[in-house]
């Protein structure tokens, strides 16, 4: 045990200043221990775990000659790893771990004094400037100064500043000028001797480092701000695992190289992806994809010998029909990309819970068939991962341990029914901050989205995707505000030269076009390249469009066999009326509403005629209950299913992102073409059904509901559709119909395209509609111009647009998931709570759980684990339109703070309902059943009206 500043007289005083302290034991760690730590972890993170893609990305600007093999990265990350604690040796730091340590040591100022250093009384604000990872940024700005001379060009004074700054947003955020300015005059940085202190300790780290033969030219290159977070990130890797006082202790005969081998062993992280390179797309297919026992289609060939053609990493768009292998397309271009752009891995982006579960053991076994010969870290990326079957087996295997606040312990039921053998949960690639850091990522889109905003540790979401393929599906669910940042995303993802590709069964021409745009924008165009962006796109179906440093499209012709000729027909009679006609020999039906109010009303007036023939699925169900009904309906309608002889599902826009169902006849309230599409996705989907359907179900027919007057001079739009969509994409949906509603059938996927194009390109809207439609779209650009307003202030600047990491700033908004994830989205249900039911003195969880029967929960005090993770799957979230501040006050006020202390519950808010599943909120009556989910009355009409699915 080290009492007091250790170290013998002959040792420099600078050697014996700490960089922490253990409060039970008193044990302690210099600063140079811990930088000697990080540099060690450093080089192995750079040789065993960093991608191809990121070294190359690095190396580029880092040697003045990138296509050699030489260390100049290498040692980059080593110098930068090594000094990013220097603002350590500061008395406003001493000061700091003085205060706390406790009873550790008596008098920590003291000893520092009786080492030569001078500990003057600092007052608040000297302490609150001189935080230590600003020192350490005015440090080596200072050092390198001094070190090359006060003579320089004002370009290598900036580029000096740039390198600097990496130290000083080590702890989340980069400081801007202003706070820079004040640690430089702080009196936390100390007199001479302190300076003198970090200038040893940098003139140190320089040499065991070897950056003292690249330091010059360093400063001659151009520093792109993409590269600057890559290394932020990589420095914040390497602080946190050498931080681990597990496997880096304050006591211990080791040397730091000895340190980082054996950390890096104990927590198991992977080498990176390096799949192989295979062209023949035939065979890739058959081996990647065995249960679909056909060889890959002619668009599924097309697209993987694009990907095998690019001169550079692309970005692809693919643009097909629902049920046409758009996913194994995707992973097998992945897998050519990976292969020739050196990516480490692969991160796929969906826009639910819901599909992100379904995706991820897709995902697996895609892993399992080949495409990942050796172990490969996985990682499921949203709150709810613990309820997948298959990553709670895989979590518990790698047995996970808890490091920081970042990480949950373990858990979960291993109730997965494959054995996987080729991926593992990395025991410390977990967390909110860390789980992208795995090689292969599933989870909901906004946990790349977060990568464009101004949030803390962003630089960390940078890193994990710059080594990756990054696939996005279902980017047409996207709303406007998501749509913004995804324009970002697509900047920072062109700047750091990832392949990415986009996949969705309909996106408008302007979509392609300014998603495209963003990513060319962002990706250094090189000479003579200008970014125009993929304009005058041809109308095609299905296609792929690629900008590999210049833009082409690729189709080809659909597959005649999942050809599918659609009547569309207005619903003039009620649902009720129009099902029992329909269904009087079985069948299956989805209704499909625009509002959770309008499913609701709808499944009750159902329920009275067909009882447990009618299921209803939309968002405001409790985690588990939506996930059981999910599951029920893959087992009832899915592929391989024995389906019931009848079937009502009624369903909001959550029906339209992959789950693999399949109806014989659908209604649907109107919604923007394109989304009409996704729902026709569901309807006659498993062609092989096709010969035992109902006789009078045979031809597939789409009604139309929520509009009257169709044909009409002043159609009639029902009043929740427009709160979702608007009056104008209503209008344009409707005048595309006009058509079909009139006796036209639809060819699908033939007339896909034009639809498309006449709804957002050319839209003809008749004259009487045209002040209806012109308002609604008066009214949309408002509401853009809002959205962007309220973005800007969060979102990072583009890439081209500054290249001074200290631009990023901090955002206002808290650091806390859901609210990180409902800024990138609009309208998202605002509040998850955890709901619970209060039955006497008892807490009841709302999901009926037979292993929790009879068991005790407490108020005051965390839940056992196993009681916590299923309180954990009774969450929902609650709606935007509630008054935030009224429900934020009254949730806050029933708080269990007991909870608290649960790594399941931590942060949770709780909505406490009484017996019957009731309670009153900011002025509203809630209840929640086990069949309808959460109903809300007393809610003025023009809210409850757009309430989103």
């Amino acid at each position: 045990m080290q009492r007091g500043i250790g170290g013998g007289a002959d040792v420099p005083s600078w050697r014996r200043l700490y960089a922490k302290t253990d409060r039970t034991t008193s044990e302690s760690m210099t600063v140079l221990r811990h930088l000697e730590d990080a540099a060690a972890v450093a080089r192995l993170l750079w040789d065993e775990w960093l991608p191809d893609a990121v070294r190359r990305r690095i190396g580029e600007v880092a040697s003045s000659d990138p296509g050699r093999q030489d260390p100049s990265g290498r040692a980059l990350l080593m110098w930068l790893a090594g000094t990013h604690d220097a603002g350590k040796m500061s008395p406003a730091f001493v000061e700091r771990l003085s205060a706390g340590t406790g009873h550790a040591f008596v008098d920590l100022p003291g000893e520092t004094t009786r080492l030569g250093f001078h500990m003057s009384s600092l007052t608040k604000d000297a302490k609150a400037s001189a935080r230590h990872a600003i020192v350490g940024q005015v440090a080596i700005e200072r050092w390198l100064t001094a070190r090359f001379g006060d003579g320089w060009d004002r370009p290598r004074r900036r580029r000096a500043q740039r390198l600097a700054a990496i130290a000083g947003a080590h702890h989340g955020f980069p400081a801007d000028n202003h706070a820079f300015l004040a640690a430089s005059n702080s009196d936390g940085l100390g007199d001479e001797t302190w300076g003198a202190a970090r200038q040893e300790l940098l003139d140190h780290m320089a040499a065991a480092t070897g950056a003292d033969d690249h330091l010059d030219e360093w400063l001659s290159r151009d520093w792109p701000v993409g590269v600057q977070a890559l290394l932020v990130g990589l420095v914040v890797l390497c602080d946190w695992l050498a931080s681990d006082s597990d496997v880096f202790p304050y006591r211990d005969g080791r040397s730091s190289d000895e340190r980082a081998r054996a950390a890096l062993a104990r927590f198991r992280l992977p080498s990176p992806w390096r799949p192989s390179t295979v062209t023949d797309a035939v065979r890739l297919f058959r081996e990647r994809f065995p249960s679909v026992q056909a060889d890959p289609n002619t668009f599924q060939q097309a697209v993987t010998a694009l990907a095998a053609e690019v001169s550079r990493p692309p970005l692809l768009i693919i643009e097909a029909p629902t049920g046409s292998g758009k996913t194994e397309a995707a992973l097998m271009a992945a897998e050519v990309l990976a292969a020739k752009y050196g990516s480490g891995g692969v991160f796929v982006g969906l826009p639910t819970m819901a599909t992100s579960n379904s995706m991820f053991g897709r995902v697996l076994d895609w892993m399992e068939a080949g495409a990942v010969p050796e172990l490969g870290s996985v990682y499921l990326a949203h709150s709810k991962a613990e309820l997948n079957g298959d990553f709670a087996d895989l979590r518990a295997r790698g047995r996970p341990r808890a490091v920081y606040d970042d990480d949950l312990p373990a858990g979960g039921r291993p109730d997965a029914s494959r054995d996987y053998v080729h991926a593992r949960v990395a025991s410390w690639l977990t967390g909110r901050r860390k789980g992208v850091l795995a090689s292969f990522v599933v989870g909901t889109v906004d946990q790349a989205l977060v990568a464009a905003t101004r949030s803390k540790h962003v630089a960390l979401r940078h890193t994990g995707l710059a080594g990756k393929v990054v696939i996005i599906d279902e980017v047409h669910a996207a709303d406007r505000v998501m749509r913004i940042y995804l324009r970002a995303l697509l900047a920072w993802l062109g700047h750091h030269e990832v392949p990415t590709i986009l996949m969705s069964a309909t996106l408008p021409r302007t979509i392609i076009e300014e998603l495209g745009g963003a990513y060319e924008r962002g990706a250094r165009p090189r000479v003579g390249e200008n970014p125009v962006g993929p304009r005058e796109l041809e109308p095609a179906y299905p296609r792929a469009v690629c900008w590999d440093g210049q833009w082409r499209q690729l189709s080809t012709p659909s597959d005649p066999a999942r050809s599918l000729t659609v009547g569309v027909q207005p619903l003039v009679r009620s649902v009720p009326d129009e099902l029992r006609e329909r269904l009087g020999d079985g069948g299956v039906a989805f209704v499909v509403r625009n509002t959770v109010k309008r499913a609701q009303d709808t499944y009750q007036e159902l329920r009275e005629e067909y009882g447990d023939e009618v299921v209803l699925l939309h968002s405001r169900l409790i985690a588990r209950d939506r996930l059981d009904r999910e599951n029920d309906l893959m087992g009832l309608l899915g592929p391989r299913a024995d389906r019931p002889h009848r079937l009502v599902v009624v369903a909001t826009q959550v029906i339209e992102q992959s789950l693999d169902i399949d109806a014989d006849v659908m209604i649907s309230d109107l919604a923007p073409v394109d989304l009409l599409v996704q729902r026709l996705g569901r309807l006659h989907r498993h062609r092989h059904r096709d010969p035992g359907r109902p006789a009078r179900l045979r031809e597939p027919e789409l009604l139309v509901d929520a509009v009257e007057g169709w044909d009409s001079d002043a159609p009639c739009l029902e009043g929740g559709g427009v709160k979702v969509y608007g009056n104008a994409p209503l209008l344009e949906s409707l005048a595309v119909l006009r058509g079909p509603l009139a006796g036209a059938r639809v060819e699908i996927p033939a007339d896909v395209p034009g639809m498309v194009h006449a709804a957002y390109v050319e839209p003809d809207i008749p004259e009487a509609w045209r002040p209806l439609w012109e308002r609604g779209r008066a009214a949309d650009a408002r509401k853009d111009a809002e959205a962007k307003s309220r973005a800007d202030s969060y979102r990072l600047p583009d890439p081209w647009f500054e290249s001074d990491l200290r631009t990023w700033g901090q955002s206002t908004e808290p650091d806390d998931d859901a609210i990180l994830s409902a800024s990138v989205r609009d309208g998202e249900d605002s509040f998850e709570v955890v709901v619970i039911r209060e039955v006497g003195p008892r807490i009841e969880p709302l999901a009926h759980l037979d292993d929790l029967a009879g068991r005790e929960i407490p108020f005051d005090s965390p839940p056992d684990p196993d009681i916590a993770a299923a309180l954990a799957e009774c969450t929902l979230r609650l709606p935007s339109w509630l008054s935030r501040d009224a429900v934020l006050e009254e949730l806050e006020r029933d708080a269990l703070p007991g909870w608290q202390q649960s790594p399941y519950l931590v942060g949770q808010l709780v909505l406490r309902l009484d017996e019957h599943g009731r309670t009153t909120l900011a002025g509203q009556e809630l209840h929640y059943a086990p069949d309808l989910g959460l109903t809300i009355t007393r809610v003025a009409k023009e809210r409850s009206a757009g309430e989103r699915g």
